[in-house]
């Protein structure tokens, strides 16, 4: 591999496991992806990655480079961010990376934020990845989480409340008790969100609780649960402050079945003294207490 150029592909199909989905990582066509793949290959003389139906998946040859392509790549990620870290102006791209719009409507603040300091521009990465920010694809990232990575600086500014919700045609017509315990509940219409590459924030709420439940929907765009819970196709956990702004759904009260997550804001420890990435960081503690503080309830 003669430049990081050839790193980068190779590691997004290794991760990815697909063409396709290297492609959509990397921002460019699948043709592209496939042709410098072969072209590596080509130069190298030996196979990187053994050709299936279902994907790619890297070979014995590609196992032997994967940890030095990686500890390239974490260099590469290490001196860019020493470089951005010492840019102390208040101007040029911000990139943040926040959860899907559905979930966690960040509109006005972004808005109020380019308002205020028009000398940054925005760059926003909606519904992105956990390695976003490790892998310098962001500069600061707004996560729902419980368990921030350790390579990051930051705090949890809100814990958003989550609960299950219904459709009042779905009750009428399955003629629900309410005050019914999990285990009764599991066996009914149950919705899911599985966001790509992140684990669901629901799946440890379903661990908690039971592993049987009759999940008769899985989607990774939290707008098609939404719109199927709306629908009256099954019950779905959702923000409070989605769920209890429908009129059509109410919220169901099932012992044990509702939590906060975390709503960290992030960056990396190398770019905490970037004067964009500070006044970002500022403005979203200073502007969003009330905001943020209003998604706590149930």
């Amino acid at each position: 591999m003669k430049n990081w150029d050839d790193i980068r592909y190779f590691l997004a199909v290794a991760r990815m496991g697909s063409i396709t989905a290297a492609a959509r990582q990397l921002g460019v066509n699948h043709s592209t992806v496939s042709r410098r793949i072969d072209q590596m290959e080509k130069s190298l003389s030996v196979r990187l990655f053994d050709r299936f139906q279902s994907g790619y998946r890297i070979s014995v040859a590609g196992h032997d480079i994967l940890q030095l392509a990686e500890k390239m790549e974490h260099e590469s990620v290490a001196i860019e961010r020493q470089l951005k870290g010492r840019d102390l102006e208040p101007s040029g791209e911000l990139t943040i990376a926040t959860p899907d719009v559905t979930v966690l409507d960040l509109t006005a603040l972004l808005v109020g934020f380019l308002e205020q300091y028009s000398s940054i521009k925005l760059r926003v990465i909606a519904g992105s990845s956990q390695s976003s920010l490790e892998h310098m694809e962001a500069d600061v990232a707004i996560r729902l989480t419980s368990t921030p990575s350790d390579e990051l600086v930051g705090k949890c500014i809100a814990n958003l409340a989550f609960a299950p919700y219904a459709a009042k045609r779905y009750l009428e017509r399955k003629s629900l008790n309410l005050q019914s315990d999990i285990a009764t509940m599991a066996q009914y219409d149950w919705l899911d969100w599985e966001p790509e590459r992140v684990s669901s924030l629901r799946e440890s709420w379903r661990l908690e609780n039971t592993s049987d439940i009759n999940f008769i929907l899985r989607t990774n765009a939290p707008n098609n649960m939404f719109q199927a819970a709306r629908a009256g196709l099954g019950i779905a956990i959702m923000p409070c402050y989605i769920g209890n702004a429908e009129p059509d759904l109410v919220q169901l009260d099932i012992p044990g079945t509702k939590k906060h997550i975390g709503i960290w804001l992030l960056t990396h420890k190398d770019l905490r003294s970037t004067k964009r990435v500070r006044l970002f960081i500022d403005y979203i503690k200073r502007e969003a207490s009330d905001w943020l503080k209003a998604l706590e309830n149930y």
